[in-house]
């Protein structure tokens, strides 16, 4: 039960500020649910209905549950952006402004996400964590380091005949070979999902997507032709910069140093040619402070190179560094040797961009430039490959997993939070993410808010439910604390199955629903959020101490049920209860004018549904009804939030969806003081509150 005591009004006017929350991957568990559904009263959500009299309750209802929240503590969502756990080593490549390790990223720098579209960092954080690390070995690229609870983009395409599946084979079973009927299914029906690298297996591909958002070319003479491009890729590879001198290294070629010497003529700079030391090459040198200092500006880390970001997808620059630092292999493989992970990275991407599957491998070479560096790195490519390991579709590239390896803790980790509704970003050239969910500390929100506003008395006690008084920054925060919740995960790291936290703040659970306020009996503080206080308790075999679970016991959910379809959850929103959803829907961040979002792309996510509009207006409309998604991903969309023919507004973040879409979905009313018995709340098509 969630009883907070005497009702009491709290004015809050104060402009809600920004928060850290924790990014929980939401997954789903059988056996989880097979255990909750044992545990409650009533399995069956539409039983429950029919039970208590509220069957079609919601029939050409519009019914606003979360509004009894909303209207109290008006700043309560959208709830600020979120902060990730810990998830990779020191080393993995981020793609971005500037192609960087991890450790380095900034807050405030752009980052490409796992579709290749820019978006700032707002979070970064070094972890010392005693988990083992997942050495991932990936068919054509260096191994990826993360911890085992972290998500990366996947397509899971088991063998067919024992041969693997890729696009030359399906095109070859499209043509007549009724043999692998199998193989175009698994093939059509591919799906990019995230996978928590434990849950890999050699069945899975890793992906990187095929097209990166332009970040715009930097403002200079020698980025606005191509000429200047390619001389500018030719220094990234062979060139220096330092003391007003611009320097770069070329071979004896009479006409490759006269294209030099002419680009920097073209551009305003006078250059001298003149013998390198101790190699049989030349250097075009350039004196010009203003020059130099922009290059080192644009290409330099300390003393290390880098690939700038602006010059993904770039073809003239690549090949002017494919000028300095590549050559041919076997008459259409292009080969490219450096010592920079960066460069090597940079390249990639472009290649991916340009058509191409590349490889990455480390590479010794036994002579030239390279042959005395402690690692240099070799990156393949060439277009049509056809081979099973790498491929590519419309979308992505597509690398097999080889095998997976445990390097036992501890580790230095490192972590960033982005600004995408996947929360994503490219490692080592790989889309990886961090997922959140806080829907349970949202439907204790909304079921506080709508029995306070209702006032019955618990059955039990015979309080009635009335408001809790919590300080301006708790509200700022979010009113109900989620670090109980999210200990209970059952494991170190990120990630969790909703069925388990649903079973720990319901009925028999060990915990509930906390408030964000100073507990000092319990030596705990809760007003403001702790990023690594849940991660802590989860990670441990107790999970969240007793002493916090008792006093989170006293304030829990007294049922929960299955909705298995659309019309039932729309029923238990009409009596107020919050319903609790895990899936991997995916929606776009644009909303009509009516606050309506499509269908768009996949989330590995829990979120919650606190509305329903089943009225004809909207269905005429539509051709559906529609559902209200909420969840913590702040201002992470834009669009209309007046709900169609009314005064009301919904809550920026959140969105109506596709009503019907909740078919496909774990669903789960969640019951508030007295478990079902309720009045119903008011129907907002007339307009009363």
């Amino acid at each position: 039960m969630i009883v907070w005591g005497e009702r009491g009004p709290l004015t809050t006017n104060e402009v809600i500020k920004r928060y850290n929350t924790g990014w929980v991957g939401a997954y789903h568990s059988q056996r989880q649910k097979e255990k909750l559904l044992e545990e409650v009263t009533y399995a069956d959500g539409q039983n429950v209905a029919y039970k208590f009299g509220f069957a079609g309750a919601g029939k050409g209802k519009l019914s606003l549950p979360y509004r009894f929240a909303y209207e109290h503590w008006p700043n309560c969502w959208p709830c600020p952006g979120q902060e990730t756990g810990d998830c990779f080593a020191a080393g993995t490549m981020v793609l971005g402004d500037v192609i960087k390790p991890i450790e380095e990223v900034e807050i405030g720098e752009q980052v490409w996400t796992g579709e290749g579209k820019l978006t700032t960092v707002i979070s970064r954080r070094e972890i010392r964590t005693v988990k083992p690390l997942l050495e991932i070995h990936v068919k054509g690229n260096l191994p990826i380091y993360c911890t085992p609870d972290h998500k990366i983009l996947t397509y899971y395409l088991p063998k067919v005949t024992d041969k693997r599946i890729n696009p030359s084979r399906y095109e070859f079973a499209k043509n007549g070979d009724k043999d692998n009927c199998d193989v175009i299914t698994l093939y059509e029906q591919r799906r990019a999902t995230w996978t928590r690298a434990c849950d890999l297996t050699d069945s899975h591909y890793l992906l990187t997507p095929i097209d990166f958002k332009q970040s715009g070319l930097p403002e200079h003479q020698l980025t606005s032709t191509d000429d200047g491009l390619m001389l500018l890729g030719y220094f990234l590879g062979d060139g220096h910069a330092n003391n007003g001198s611009v320097q770069i290294a070329t071979s004896l070629d009479q006409e490759h140093i006269a294209n030099i010497e002419q680009t920097f003529l073209n551009n305003g700079y006078k250059a001298k040619v003149r013998d390198c030391k101790g190699r049989n090459a030349k250097t075009v040198q350039v004196h010009c402070t203003e020059l130099a200092t922009w290059l080192r500006e644009q290409f330099y880390k300390d003393k290390i190179k880098n690939y700038p970001g602006w010059a993904i997808g770039n073809k003239s620059f690549l090949t002017g560094l494919m000028l300095a630092d590549g050559h041919i292999e076997e008459g259409t493989t292009f080969a490219l040797d450096n010592t920079s992970l960066s460069v090597i990275h940079g390249a990639r991407a472009t290649a991916i961009m340009l058509g191409y599957e590349p490889t990455l491998i480390i590479n010794k070479p036994s002579r030239g430039t390279f042959a005395n560096a402690k690692k240099c790195y070799r990156l393949k490519f060439k277009k049509n490959k056809q081979k099973q390991y790498i491929w590519r579709d419309e979308q992505f590239v597509c690398q097999h997993v080889e095998k997976i390896e445990h390097i036992e803790g501890p580790h230095t980790v490192y972590d960033i939070g982005v600004e995408d509704k996947h929360h994503s970003f490219l490692a080592n050239g790989l889309s990886a993410s961090n997922c959140v969910s806080h829907s349970g500390k949202n439907c204790g929100l909304v079921t506080i808010g709508v029995e306070a506003s209702l006032g019955t008395p618990d059955e039990e006690t015979g309080l009635i439910e009335g408001y809790p008084t919590v300080s301006v920054l708790a509200e700022a925060q979010g009113v109900v604390a989620c670090e109980n919740i999210y200990g209970e995960r059952g494991h170190r790291g990120q990630g969790a199955s909703c069925y388990r936290l649903i079973r720990y703040v319901t009925g028999d659970g060990a915990g509930g629903i906390m408030l964000r306020k100073n507990y000092p009996k319990l030596g705990i503080d809760l007003e403001k959020y702790s990023v690594n206080l849940g991660i802590g308790w989860g990670g441990t075999r107790q999970g969240t101490p007793p002493e916090v679970d008792a006093v989170g016991k006293k304030h829990h959910f007294r049922e929960a049920t299955e909705c298995k379809n659309h019309e039932v959850c729309r029923d238990f929103l009409a009596m107020g209860f919050p319903i609790w959803v895990c899936s991997d829907l995916g929606f776009s961040n644009v909303r009509d004018e009516n606050g309506y979002s499509r269908r768009k792309g996949s989330w590995g996510h829990s979120w919650i549904i606190c509305g329903y509009d089943d009225r004809p207006s909207t269905i005429r409309v539509y051709n559906h009804p529609n559902a209200l998604f909420l969840h913590d991903w702040s201002l992470w969309n834009s669009g209309g939030r007046r709900i169609l023919d009314t005064k009301y507004d919904i809550p920026e973040g959140t969105m109506w969806i596709d009503a019907t879409l909740l078919d496909d979905c774990d669903t789960t009313a969640m019951g508030g003081q007295n478990g079902w018995p309720r009045p119903k709340i008011p129907d907002y098509e007339s307009g009363v509150f």
